[in-house]
């Protein structure tokens, strides 16, 4: 019984750390869309003052 417990409980940690992974590298995968976006936005400002 116990080890059958033990068992739920090591499935459940490793569930748990791949599904943190997975929001990690959704996170960095945002962070880097967000990044590429201000620079343009940046840009796009710069030449609607230039005009």
């Amino acid at each position: 019984m116990n080890q059958d417990v033990n068992n739920i409980i090591d499935n459940l940690s490793a569930e748990w750390a791949q599904d943190m992974a997975n929001a990690k590298r959704k996170i960095a995968i945002l962070v880097e869309e967000n990044r590429l976006l201000r620079e343009e936005n940046e840009s796009l400002k710069k030449e609607g003052d230039k005009e």
